[in-house]
């Protein structure tokens, strides 16, 4: 704990002045948080009366000794320190949640188009395995073609090989009846 007395600075004078009164508020303000600041934890040190010091400071409206004076103003610029500290260590916070934030959308994107190339992936594998199968389908078709159209060819050379039995069974049939014709015609006669 950071801790500083107001009794080492002192007021001149048994009567305050408007500038001394204001200035001794700021200080107590000053003590007041730089007691409650923590050294190791880093928490917010705020108080508004800060500007109205430093002027009072500037305008030396009060009058102290130079040591306390000195001592006074190394301290006072300790905590003007340890203000623009903390603004810059907002200013950089906000930075980095932007940056963060800027690379979470990125990353999100980044993910969707993952997404996207993983379905064109499986789309191109179900096209490549609808392919295969087409022609599969296609050589099958051409085998039962070949099947079909030997098949067709046998069966036209079994209905002439019919054709030209019957068309020797005719022959057969007739050269029969001109020979019974014959027998008939040479016993009758």
């Amino acid at each position: 704990m950071c801790k500083i007395k107001l009794s080492t600075y002192s007021i001149s004078g048994g009567r305050s002045s408007k500038g001394e009164q204001r200035f001794h508020q700021g200080m107590k303000e000053i003590l007041v948080s730089l007691q409650e600041w923590d050294c190791r934890s880093g928490v917010n040190i705020e108080f508004p009366s800060l500007g109205k010091v430093c002027n009072v400071l500037e305008c030396r409206s009060i009058s102290l000794d130079s040591a306390a004076c000195i001592s006074m103003k190394a301290e006072l610029d300790i905590v003007r320190g340890f203000k623009d500290q903390r603004i810059k260590g907002r200013v950089g916070t906000k930075r980095r949640n932007e940056k963060q934030n800027h690379l979470d959308r990125i990353r999100e994107k980044n993910k969707q188009l993952q997404s996207l190339i993983n379905d064109l992936k499986d789309v191109e594998n179900s096209n490549s395995t609808l392919q295969d199968e087409v022609d599969n389908l296609k050589t099958q078709l051409r085998n039962s073609t070949e099947v079909l159209n030997q098949a067709s060819n046998d069966h036209n050379l079994i209905q002439n090989r019919i054709q030209s039995l019957n068309d020797m069974n005719k022959n057969l049939v007739k050269e029969g009846e001109g020979i019974l014709h014959e027998g008939s015609v040479r016993t009758s006669g």
